[in-house]
């Protein structure tokens, strides 16, 4: 465990990060992990809140390429201009 200004990193269960009513997990932390978890491609993932209440999501898939980009200002291009 490892205690840091925006809280604490500890490993867990997956079903325990997973729990509907966990309030030890901000609610983008579940749609993170269901995308990991799945790993059949490679996503941005946008979290959209009102305050401190998420709204919405949107996965938008990109391209296999994008992972060997290395080139700062073409990745922002691309994540920037969608």
């Amino acid at each position: 465990m490892l205690k840091t200004p925006e809280g604490i990193l500890d490993w867990k269960k997956t079903e325990w990060i997973l729990h509907p009513g966990n309030p030890g997990v901000t609610p983008n932390v579940a749609h993170c992990v269901r995308l990991l978890a799945d790993g059949t491609g490679l996503f941005e993932l946008r979290c959209h809140y009102e305050g401190d209440r998420l709204i919405r999501t949107e996965m938008l898939e990109l391209d296999r390429d994008f992972e060997q980009l290395t080139d700062r200002q073409r990745i922002e291009e691309m994540l920037l201009g969608r």
